[in-house]
This record gives structure tokens, C-alpha cells and sequence, in this order.
């Protein structure tokens, strides 16, 4: 609580975090005034509507790819591509 011209305001700092296992929240906010330990504090938590991605690995995202066509023999290749060709005219 900060004091201006003989009014009372309460201070307010923005800090993000995430969620850790069993929805525990734990906050390091160095810009906190030195303050007794175990004075009161509010604390608001704000969902966002759609949540960040997750930033994944190349590996994990190729581990996430649709599956694409991997062929045995040239003769396979060839026969795929021919296949393709007899649909571009329908």
C-alpha cells in the first residue's frame, strides 16, 4: 500500500506463471516491497481463453505428423504417379 497525498492506494503488479501439478501457483515477484513474512496478499488468477501452445521439438512435431506415403520400389513411385495422372482429367 502506497501513500499519495494523504490517500491510501493499494499497489498492483502483473506477474505470469504456470499452472504446476496439483493446481499449485507459486510466485516470485521481486518488485514486492520488503514486507513481513506472512502478511496478507490478494491474488486474482486469469484464465486465458485459449491456452499457449506448447512449444514442441522438431522431433516431436514430425512424431505428430499424418503419416505420408513411403514407397518400397521405383515401381510403386511410378505406379502412384500414374494413378494420380488418371484423376486429373475426371
Amino acid at each position: 500500500m502506497t501513500t499519495t497525498r494523504g490517500i491510501s492506494t493499494d499497489l498492483s503488479i502483473h506477474a505470469q506463471t504456470e499452472l504446476l501439478e496439483g493446481n499449485r501457483v507459486e510466485l516470485t515477484i521481486p518488485e514486492l516491497p520488503n514486507l513481513p513474512v506472512g502478511t496478507k496478499l490478494e491474488v486474482f488468477v486469469i484464465i486465458p481463453q485459449s491456452p499457449s501452445p506448447t512449444k514442441l521439438s522438431v522431433f516431436e512435431m514430425l512424431q505428430q505428423a499424418p503419416p505420408v506415403n513411403t514407397f518400397q520400389t521405383a515401381e510403386a513411385v511410378d505406379q502412384y504417379l500414374s494413378d494420380e495422372r488418371g484423376t486429373w482429367d475426371k
